[in-house]
């Protein structure tokens, strides 16, 4: 699958991700838990749709070995996370530490500070053998 397509792919598998991420940390958020927290949960609960989406449909890495690619996703997974506390913390006290829309808003901009980090690392090293591998149809693509 070329760069391109797997780009492709990973944003229409991110969207609906996204969708989900941004439902439960608002509804997380309403009932009284603090932003990082549901910042976490939230990633938490879509990472593993996100994780076997991403291995079979973006880098058709399902015919690898699932461990070392889950281990090397978690590790990917935590510093997303970070990326997005930091980014969610930043955002959180430049608007006032705000509620509703703004902050869940907030929050899923945060979470594209996640999203390059888990492609960037999904992509060089999580299914790094899967993802340079290109079809011989591959160039037809471009």
């Amino acid at each position: 699958m070329t760069f391109g397509a797997q780009l492709r792919s990973f944003v229409v598998i991110g969207v609906l991700c996204t969708l989900a991420y941004a439902a439960i940390y608002a509804a997380l958020r309403a009932v009284g838990l603090a932003p990082l927290a549901a910042n976490a949960i939230g990633l938490a609960a879509t990472m593993g749709a996100n994780f076997v989406a991403n291995r079979h449909l973006t880098f058709q890495a399902g015919h690898e070995p699932l461990l070392p690619q889950l281990a090397g996703y978690a590790v990917a997974y935590a510093l997303g996370v970070g990326a997005s506390s930091v980014v969610l913390l930043a955002l959180a006290s430049a608007l006032g530490h705000p509620g509703g829309l703004l902050d869940t808003a907030a929050a899923v901009v945060s979470g594209l500070a996640a999203t390059a980090v888990r492609f960037v690392l999904m992509r060089i090293w999580v299914f790094r053998d899967a993802a340079t591998q290109t079809r011989p149809d591959a160039a037809a693509e471009h």
